[in-house]
Order: C-alpha cells, then sequence, then structure tokens
C-alpha cells in the first residue's frame, strides 16, 4: 500500500481531535521513513555567512553543500505536503508561514495538543452517543467508551464514577 493511500487513514486535523491525529500523521511519515525531518533531526545545511569563507571553500564541498540543501528541501517539502493536507482549511492558513516540516510540525503541538472545553466535551459526547447493538461485539463499545474516558482523564478533568 502506498502512502497516497495510508493518507487517508490519518484523519484531517480540525482543533478538536489533535491527539488522534498526531498519532495517526506520526506513524504515516514514520511509514515512509522521513520522521526524522519533522522530528528536526535533520537540519538544512547553508553555506557560509561570510563572504570570505564562502570563496575558500572547495568547489567539492560547495557541490555537496547544495546536494545536501536539495536533497533536505525535496524531502521536507514531501513531508510538509504531507502533514499540510491533512488539515482543515483553516488550519492550513493560520500555519502557512511554516516553511519546514518540524516548524509545523511544533507550531501544530504548541496550539493543539492543549486540551480545550471542546476537546473535552467532544470526548464526553463520545461517551454518551455510544451504544451496544445487538448484533455487534460489545468490545467495540468498551473500546470507544475506555477510549473516551482516557482522553478526558489525560486533560485533568474530574470524570464522576
Amino acid at each position: 500500500m502506498s502512502s497516497t493511500n495510508n493518507a487517508s487513514l490519518v484523519p484531517v486535523l480540525d482543533r478538536t481531535n489533535y491527539r488522534q491525529w498526531a498519532v495517526a500523521m506520526k506513524a504515516l511519515i514514520q511509514s515512509t521513513g522521513m520522521w526524522a525531518y519533522p522530528e528536526g533531526k535533520i537540519k538544512r545545511e547553508h553555506f557560509p555567512d561570510d563572504d570570505d569563507e564562502y570563496k575558500a571553500l572547495p568547489a567539492t564541498h560547495k557541490a555537496e553543500i547544495l546536494t545536501s540543501i536539495n536533497k533536505f528541501e525535496k524531502n521536507d517539502g514531501m513531508v510538509l505536503r504531507q502533514i499540510t493536507l491533512r488539515l482543515s482549511p483553516t488550519i492550513q492558513q493560520n500555519h502557512q508561514h511554516c516553511q519546514t516540516s518540524a516548524s509545523l510540525w511544533n507550531a501544530l503541538l504548541a496550539t493543539y495538543s492543549r486540551s480545550t472545553a471542546s476537546t473535552v466535551f467532544k470526548d464526553f459526547k463520545d461517551c454518551l452517543n455510544s451504544h451496544i447493538t445487538t448484533n455487534a461485539d460489545p468490545q467495540i463499545y468498551f473500546d470507544k467508551v475506555f477510549s473516551a474516558y482516557a482522553c478526558i482523564k489525560a486533560a485533568d478533568v474530574a470524570v464522576p464514577p
């Protein structure tokens, strides 16, 4: 299965589903072998700022740096596009200034990883809307309820017994 097909397994980030989105998006990017880019472990190389230092570089070293820059731009650009395509249009607009996948990933983490009243309400509503059907395995029901309660608990919200 290609990463294009796998992308449909990642929900669109809509402000209320960051935890679910982040786990799925990280798995997608890891499946392509590119997780080091949004993680910030691979950095873009730069030519020296000083003109004299740049002139002193051997031509082979300049070519190596240029090759490294091109590889970074290609791979990081691909990851940046993967992430962007799984964001709601509003979130895309709010973060269009991010130039690398690492800056976008960190901006999304800082903005949406905090639990808000709407995310807690959504999780609570998921608990209330879950029901056991007569023809279905009850484990599916329990998984949904336990997952929603776990999200509420992670948000440090008191859940009555």
